[in-house]
């Protein structure tokens, strides 16, 4: 019979060269023998000497990070369930399941090339496999329940079923669930101070020792870190869904170095369980968890994740300094993940803010760096306590950060879709937390002058373009245009955050947008900008810095001092040897520098140390209000003062009302009114576009500078259609609006009608006879012609005239100016129309004159040619009576047309 040693060697002579070959791909690989070798002497030799199951468990997670580093996350969990399997099998000697683990982990280096070249292939047999491995646990299960009393598994047994569809889902937070359950291979190890207890909310008194706990603030932060996994959670599934990269660990400043820096210590912390244990190994090693849990919180020995938040583990809950670690540790954990949540958003407030946070956590990141060194060096004691002691100042800090990212108030999921709510609330609430008293007031307002800088921007591009450069619509302001006029406004926000910076934004758009925008439209703004480079060209930020600076002076009550709890990262890192860490502590060093294109004031180190310096009193929310007013203003009254001085001086706006009045109402009727007969004939023999032309050269004769302002449109042989079409400098559409042409062209129609009928009636030739014998006929049209001349209105539009270019030059802006023209067509529009049934009360008086005209002309031509025919004494008498006849026809209809010229006006009934 085969002795139980020599099956085992078959088997493994047998199996170790397909796994190989099954791992590498091939036999023709370099390193296949040196595979086979080290992987049968590994197996053969299991026992001597035994596997630490803590380093097989802890390359098993590094394992699994590459995994996560190479964006194959589901991979990496699935082998790390696998694994659990494997150690979970009981039938199994322990030393032999770490074996195989630690053997397949050595030759895991080609493991991602292959995945990634054969991803489908190996993601259909991963869940294959996870289906298979379910099926075999469920028949395992059933089995086991057909026992009675069997034996208890001291591990937690697993719903395979849930795993794989936990695994299935393209959720990373459910891959992290499935780690959390997994990992767990923690030994009860006992308290170094104190025996298990339930884990307490009442942190202990003495050195170094945290207040109590309230309801309110465990709630605030359970509130803000579901919110935050939420949040980051919806982000990792719109990457998925895009095929965009993804992964909690993005390439930023802080993220990068804290998963390098937390992947050094557990090497080191690797070596050490390795080098056995000894005096002070045990607190050594929970040192070093509790630093790695700072950078990367994961399941450990002591801690656990629990909902994605680090706790304590049962076992050790009661620890007293541990205690005094765990909110420092969940106030890191919640504003790397803040950070890390809005660091990708393209809303630029939210970048600011993030940019902040990450620049203020650095002397955090800083004095836990520099301990770890101390303590590697054996300059420091590797205890809590040196731990507790070192970071006390970088703890409050981090009380303080918290406090801000909450009361920022960024995770409102109500206006999370409107870019300018969502900004606008950071903004308001900063501000509102500028009136806090504590040293929270003063960091508040270092952040609210940070966040600002995105405002100003937006500002200074409108001022240098016209435009906000706001792709997102995150600003309160935007422009609109409506037929070829640009405007500005104000976007809509709820009455609760109609806060005061929003008033005094509101106030600086409405003051300035009206003259920016007659510049932007007439191309004018880079004159203007060129003109006053000096103030333009400064940015808005800077200058309001220096402003709120200036005036916090009087409020300083301790002199502005540099205080750090550790050196610089640049200076840890000329004090190490350790090369792993220079280049760490290089690539943190180059990524976290401040933006040298910003001035050093308005960076926020050094807002946060002028703001904490001023006295609790301090008030940064009307400072920071009047400031911001006192450098906006200035722009505002260059900006008008420069569109008066332009439209005013440089085009000329009274002159160019004054052609438009001369035009439009005919007060050169009587150099051209022969042009205007003989076109008003064409018109009325259908010739339209002879009229057309015949009426262009008159304005092109009356005006022979601006003639070409000036269009003649006349669709038909209608007079009413007729209009004049007035092009003007882009910067006057402003004052002259196409509602005040249509106004014009109505007054030029009216009066050239009224000119006509007048000039028909004053052409009339005398009659060659008695006046008395045609005297109704002269009174008609003497009647008519005064009736004609009452519709012209002349003198009072005269008086209208002079008022507006008397009042033109005491305009102080735009809107002033806008004012007085729409006040002054108004007026003209209301003269031209003070007659009740204007329309028709003129269309008659037009009528009696054609009539009358007709009349007149016939009655000459029967008097001329009586004349004409001499004494015919056959005819003689009755051709007399005749005529005789013919003039009492006309008299009558005469006096008929007088009798309608007597009814009352409306400026009779007015009187009356």
């Amino acid at each position: 019979m085969m002795k139980p040693e020599q099956s085992r060697q078959i088997v493994i002579a047998r199996n170790v060269p397909q796994l190989v070959n099954l791992l590498l791909d091939s036999k023709e690989h370099v390193k296949y023998e040196e595979c086979v070798k080290y992987g049968i002497y590994m197996l053969a030799n299991y026992n001597r000497p035994p596997c630490s199951s803590e380093s097989v468990l802890r390359n098993m997670a590094d394992f699994v990070e590459r995994f996560q580093l190479e964006q194959l996350d589901e991979l990496g969990e699935t082998i790390k369930m696998l694994g659990q399997v494997v150690v979970d099998d009981k039938h199994c000697p322990e030393d032999l399941k770490y074996s195989v683990l630690e053997f397949m982990l050595s030759v895991n280096f080609k493991a991602f090339r292959t995945a990634r070249m054969h991803l489908k292939e190996t993601m259909e047999r991963r869940s294959s496999l996870l289906e298979s491995l379910a099926l075999a646990y469920k028949q395992r299960e059933l089995a086991k329940k057909s026992l009675s009393n069997g034996p208890t598994s001291v591990r937690r047994p697993l719903d395979l079923e849930i795993e794989v569809s936990s695994i299935g889902n393209s959720s990373l937070s459910d891959s992290l669930n499935l780690s959390l359950d997994l990992s767990l291979n923690c030994k009860s190890v006992e308290s170094v101070d104190s025996p298990t207890e339930q884990q307490q909310q009442v942190l202990p008194e003495g050195e170094g020792a945290g207040r109590q706990v309230t309801p309110e603030e465990q709630e605030a932060i359970k509130r803000f870190s579901h919110a935050l996994f939420q949040l980051r959670q919806e982000q990792l599934n719109h990457d998925k869904d895009s095929d965009a990269s993804f992964g909690l660990n993005k390439p930023h400043p802080f993220g990068s170095f804290a998963m390098s820096f937390a992947h050094y210590l557990r090497r080191q912390q690797q070596y050490a369980g390795e080098e056995g244990q000894g005096p002070g190994q045990e607190e050594r090693f929970l040192l070093r968890e509790l630093l790695t849990m700072f950078f990367q919180p994961d399941d450990c020995r002591h801690f656990q994740l629990v909902d994605h938040l680090i706790t304590l583990r049962p076992n050790v809950a009661c620890h007293n300094l541990l205690q005094q670690f765990l909110r420092p540790l969940q106030q890191m954990q919640l504003l790397q993940l803040f950070i890390e949540c809005h660091d990708e958003n393209h809303l630029e407030t939210l970048t600011s803010l993030t940019a902040a946070f990450r620049r203020l956590l650095k002397p955090v990141v800083e004095s836990l760096t520099h301990f770890e060194q101390r303590v590697a060096s054996g300059k420091e004691q590797a205890a809590l306590r040196a731990l507790l002691h070192a970071t006390k100042q970088s703890f409050q800090r981090l009380q303080l950060l918290w406090q801000l990212a909450v009361g920022s108030n960024v995770l409102q999921p109500q206006v999370a879709t409107v870019p300018h709510l969502r900004s606008h609330r950071i903004v308001c609430q900063l501000l509102q937390l500028t009136t806090d008293r504590s040293a929270l007031g003063g960091s508040a307002a270092a952040l609210l002058l940070h966040v600002l800088q995105v405002h100003c921007q937006f500002l200074d591009s409108w001022w240098q373009l016209g435009e906000f450069q706001d792709c997102l619509d995150e600003f309160l302001a935007k422009r609109l245009e409506a037929k070829g006029r640009s405007e500005y406004v104000m976007r809509e926000v709820d009455k609760l955050e109609n806060c005061s910076l929003y008033q005094i934004l509101k106030q600086h758009i409405k003051s300035a947008g009206h003259s920016l925008a007659v510049l932007y439209d007439s191309q004018r703004l880079s004159d203007f900008v060129g003109i006053h480079h000096a103030l333009l060209k400064k940015p808005l930020h800077y200058t309001l810095v220096k402003c709120v600076l200036h005036q916090l002076q009087t409020y300083q009550v301790e002199s502005v001092r540099k205080v750090s709890a550790a050196p610089d990262i640049f200076k840890q890192l000329k004090s190490t040897e350790d090369e792993q860490m220079r280049s760490l502590y290089y690539a943190y060093y180059k990524e976290s520098l401040p933006d040298f294109k910003q001035p050093l004031i308005c960076g926020i180190d050094e807002l946060l140390k002028q703001c904490q310096s001023c006295a609790s009193y301090t008030p940064f929310q009307e400072i920071i209000c009047r400031c911001l007013e006192r450098v906006l203003e200035p722009r505002v009254l260059l900006v008008n003062a420069f569109v008066l001085h332009l439209l005013r001086v440089q085009l000329q706006l009274d002159k160019v009302l004054a052609q438009l009045r001369s035009v439009y109402l005919l007060h050169n009727f009587r150099l051209f009114e022969q042009q205007f007969e003989f076109a008003l004939v064409q018109l009325q023999l259908g010739l339209v576009a002879v009229a057309s032309e015949q009426l262009q050269g008159i304005l092109n004769s009356h005006n022979p500078r601006q003639g070409h302002q000036f269009r003649v449109s006349l669709a038909s042989a209608d007079l009413g259609q007729l209009s004049l079409h007035y092009s003007c400098d882009p910067a006057l559409i402003c004052i002259i609006s196409e509602s005040h042409l249509k106004v014009y062209n109505a007054a030029f129609r009216r009066l050239l009608q009224v000119h006509l009928a007048m000039r028909k009636l004053q052409q009339l030739p005398e009659l060659a006879c008695s006046p008395v014998a045609v005297a109704s006929l002269i009174n008609l049209k003497t009647d008519l012609e005064l009736a004609l001349e009452q519709h012209m209105k002349t003198e009072q539009l005269q008086q209208a005239a002079a008022q507006c270019d008397d009042e033109l030059q005491r305009c102080l802006n735009l809107p002033q100016l806008q004012q007085l023209h729409n006040t002054y067509v108004q007026q003209m529009s209301d003269i031209l129309q003070a007659v009740i049934n204007m329309d028709s009360n003129l269309q008659e008086l037009l009528m009696l004159a054609t009539v009358l005209a007709k009349h007149w002309l016939r009655l000459q031509q029967v008097l001329a040619e009586s004349t004409k025919c001499g004494k015919l004494e056959e005819f003689e008498a009755q051709y007399a009576q005749q005529s005789k006849s013919y003039l009492l026809s006309i008299n009558r209809p005469s006096e008929s047309m007088q009798c309608l010229l007597a009814w009352p006006t409306a400026e009779d009934q007015g009187d009356k």
